[in-house]
């Protein structure tokens, strides 16, 4: 995963509570993030790239660096399923 995202064009988002509540304009969908999945959302709306992310967490949380990988590439891949996000 060493390409870059973003976010599609096509969201609203909005801070709700300790949760990052995004809604598709495009299929009406809406969904929350923990403070975990907000902070990944956060770090691709500043450009960094899932190798970056993978790299600074581990250091924030208690967890080993290839557990952070696992599940930030099981994380990324839900995104871009669901539509939240495409490459850059």
């Amino acid at each position: 995963m060493d390409k870059q995202y973003k976010l599609t064009e096509e969201l609203v988002l909005a801070d709700i509570d300790d949760e990052l509540v995004c809604m598709s304009i495009k299929s009406g969908a809406y969904h929350s993030f923990g403070p975990v999945g907000s902070e990944i959302l956060s770090r691709i709306q500043t450009g960094k790239k899932p190798e970056e992310i993978i790299a600074e967490l581990p250091r924030e949380y208690d967890v080993a660096e290839e557990v952070c990988a696992r599940e930030v590439g099981q994380f990324m891949e839900k995104l871009l399923a669901l539509e939240i996000i495409e490459p850059a």
